[in-house]
């Protein structure tokens, strides 16, 4: 279907459809338009701008997007196994949980792009930008990176098991030997090596060496030196057992986190906390993305009259979100494309919401609310709710992010009382 034109993929999104697969999209601007669980397998995404879009867990198995322009493109729990990905363009994406298996990325730029928990497994990164790439816990076993350029990269408790690395650079004092199994470090220098023809200063009382092994140079295998520490073979009292070699714990990976303190309008009232969202996440992202609760500390229940340190709030209790911050610490989505701006009223169980919407101008309001449970409204007011503080007037916010799975039914008039 090379004669595709974006008007005819906004018409079939419109129509409710998933699959595109083995499509061509080359050269075709999608940017602005919301591409979250969509299959692409094996279609031609070559050269397409797809600047920001959100792409979680979109299938593009196979796809082949070479020199596309996927800069800030939210590609969380994405399938990119086989893709094709040469010299594309991934600057500042966020490819959290993606998998990549077998990928082609040669000649591609990830600079500062977030790949902690990726698979890369058999990934061909020959010559890739890789500068500042969150690479943490991700799965770069068997991958080729020769001569891509790593500096900065953050790379605690990555998998490099069998990957190549020659002519990589940036990883020198990164990477433990236990994380590349099968790579040799460097070779000691001569200046690393230790003489046991002379005892070493600090060992005052240093096992006696005997006199056959005395002159001897005795070099350390490649990549280790041996220091003067202690209680070490060197330093350690005749007789004296050698301490017990215990494994490094390992570390569990936790994402950095920024607070928003909001206040919850839920089933039962308001209530006031704050979330913990990863940095990675924009916040409606967050809300659409995580478990049964959402986790929240430094609690108010008013209605109970008592402030907990935690508390776990059930995702489908929760009506709506008003945020106690400034709009650029929620990085919410933007629009690169045309947009619109809707007045639209939500009717709940026990009040009504109205607000403003803006979404892109070719989507309609009834498909938009269908993509997500979470959308977000500015210049609002709400009604009949019985504010905060036991208020039962309209009360107006700046900005609120609305649960659409518990309105009852939605309209462009105004709902409030």
């Amino acid at each position: 279907m090379s004669d595709l034109t974006r008007d005819d993929f906004i018409q079939a999104l419109k129509d409710k459809k998933k699959t595109f697969e083995h499509m061509d999209f080359e050269n075709m601007d999608l940017r602005g338009i919301d591409l979250q669980g969509l299959n692409f397998t094996g279609s031609n995404l070559s050269f397409a701008k797809l600047t920001g879009n959100r792409m979680t867990e979109a299938n593009l198995t196979r796809a082949d997007l070479s020199e596309s322009e996927l800069s800030g493109c939210k590609l969380m729990s994405a399938n990119l196994e086989g893709a094709i990905l040469r010299k594309v363009d991934l600057t500042e994406a966020n490819l959290t949980g993606a998998r990549l298996q077998r990928a082609d990325l040669r000649g591609a730029d990830l600079s500062r792009a977030i790949c902690a928990e990726a698979d890369l497994r058999g990934a061909d990164l020959t010559r890739a930008k890789l500068s500042v790439v969150d690479f943490r816990l991700a799965n770069l076993g068997r991958a080729n990176l020769t001569g891509a350029m790593l500096r900065g990269a953050l790379m605690r408790g990555a998998d490099l098991r069998e990957a190549i690395l020659e002519g990589a650079t940036g990883l020198e004092q990164q990477v433990s030997p236990a994380q590349t199994i099968e790579s040799p470090l460097p070779k000691a220098k001569d200046s690393q090596r230790i003489s046991t023809a002379q005892p070493p200063r600090a060992a005052t009382t240093a096992t006696p060496i005997p006199a056959s092994q005395a002159g001897r140079t005795q070099a350390m295998p490649p990549g280790r030196t041996q220091t003067m520490i202690p209680g070490s073979i060197l330093t350690r009292p005749a007789g004296q057992p050698a301490p017990p070699k215990t494994a490094p714990r390992a570390k569990k990976y936790h994402p950095p986190l920024r607070h928003i303190p909001a206040l919850i309008f839920t089933s039962s009232g308001w209530i006031r906390g704050q979330f913990h969202v990863p940095v990675m996440h924009g916040f409606l992202d967050f809300l659409n993305r995580m478990g049964e609760l959402l986790k929240l500390t430094d609690v108010t229940l008013p209605h109970l009259k008592r402030e907990v340190a935690f508390f776990g709030l059930r995702r489908d209790s929760a009506i709506m979100v008003i945020p106690d911050c400034e709009e650029d610490l929620l990085s919410l989505p933007t629009i690169t494309g045309n947009a619109e701006t809707h007045q639209t009223s939500f009717l709940m169980a026990s009040g009504s919401v109205s607000g403003n919407m803006t979404i892109e101008a070719d989507i309609r309001v009834s498909d938009y609310l269908g993509q997500g449970k979470w959308v977000v409204l500015r210049d609002c007011e709400v009604g009949s709710h019985g504010g905060p503080g036991g208020r039962s007037k309209v009360a107006a916010f700046p900005l609120l992010v609305l649960n659409t799975s518990s309105v009852i039914g939605t309209s462009d008039e105004s709902l409030v009382s």
